[in-house]
């Protein structure tokens, strides 16, 4: 009755709620300490193979959630949610000296949380007896932040993938930070660490702070470029006239970057002689005061450091669907088929 006279609302509705749910993936036994058969000196004997932890349980996930889904004109449809996630006691390989017999035992440690908008807007265009257009958009933006780690650690870089957890960023890349050629003598330079590496090096913060030697473990810092992409979606529409109709669906990626791994292998020449190659390398430092992208050669071309890490944004046609709707006074003839329609749908 409050809205009864407002002719272009035609739906309003508030929303809000807050949950936790638990994720159990634990893995199996993995709670508890176990023991297994070995050698020593030729004899068979027993020994700790697995740590266990008793005090292993689920992780846990509070989200919270407020929205508004209203209908405008008949025509336009929106609706919106805020959520806050934050996901505790996370299930985690905490990484032990080797002295303790174990390189790491599954813990509950940790917290990450989530935040953003998911939005939903569709529109019609056109709303009639022998035709219609609707379009429509949906995303999904996403601020994520780690908010504690274990063992007092300010940052945590995972084993082996070039990702690190820093305590206030997002799950970040971790990786040596390739400064340049230089043009004077060839070699390739990279950024030395701050002192804390979480912390991201600026180019211009001091130019001269570099090394000539690799060294993945004692380079890698953060590059400040975010593992996983903030902003997600897709758009698309739906239209017809009398008995044709078509369809098409898009999704896209914003922020998103990947590790592209094949270039390790296509731009090092002088590693892996006799394999293709691209032809960036024939771009490579020859002489004083080029300036190339790979260094002179003799040195190898291309480490696993930051310009392996690619803008990996997209939009894309994901799906596209022509159709036919058989005329009816065609299937009258039949006596037995009252609707049929014939299309085709590229993926």
């Amino acid at each position: 009755d409050l809205f009864k006279n407002l002719s272009w609302l035609n739906e309003l509705t508030f929303k809000s709620s807050i949950g936790t749910s638990g994720n159990s993936s634990i893995g199996d036994y993995d709670a508890l300490a176990t023991v297994g058969t070995n050698l020593y000196a030729g004899a068979t004997g027993w020994g700790v193979s697995a740590a266990g932890n008793p005090q292993l349980s689920w992780e846990e996930q509070r989200q919270i959630n407020f929205g508004v889904q209203a209908s405008f004109f008949n025509r336009l449809n929106i609706d919106v949610e805020y959520f806050d996630r934050k996901t505790s006691n996370m299930l985690i390989s905490v990484p032990y000296p080797y002295t303790s017999g174990f390189s790491s035992i599954t813990s509950n440690v940790g917290s990450l949380k989530n935040s953003g908008i998911n939005a939903n807007v569709n529109y019609d265009f056109i709303k009639k007896k022998n035709s219609f257009l609707n379009a429509y958009v949906n995303l999904g933006y996403v601020q994520q932040k780690v908010t504690e780690l274990f063992q007092g650690k300010k940052y945590w870089i995972i084993p082996n993938t070039g990702v690190s957890w820093a305590i206030g960023q997002p799950v970040s890349y971790f990786y040596p930070v390739f400064a340049q050629i230089n043009p004077a003598t060839g070699s390739p330079e990279w950024y030395k660490p701050n002192i804390n590496p979480d912390l991201i090096i600026k180019s211009n913060q001091n130019p001269y702070d570099v090394t000539t030697t690799f060294n993945s473990t004692a380079l890698q810092q953060s590059t400040g470029i975010k593992r996983y992409a903030p902003l997600n979606g897709g758009f698309g529409f739906s239209g017809g006239i009398k008995q044709f109709s078509l369809t098409a669906d898009f999704s896209f990626s914003k922020g998103k970057f990947m590790i592209n791994n094949d270039r390790y292998f296509f731009e090092n020449p002088n590693q892996f002689a006799g394999y293709n190659q691209s032809t960036t390398v024939l771009d490579y430092w020859k002489q004083p005061g080029d300036i190339a992208r790979f260094p002179k050669y003799g040195i190898q071309f291309t480490q696993f450091d930051s310009r392996l890490i690619e803008d990996a944004s997209f939009v894309r046609l994901k799906a596209l669907t022509l159709g036919y709707n058989v005329a009816k006074k065609v299937l009258d003839k039949t006596k037995f088929i009252t609707a049929a329609k014939v299309y085709v749908t590229g993926r």
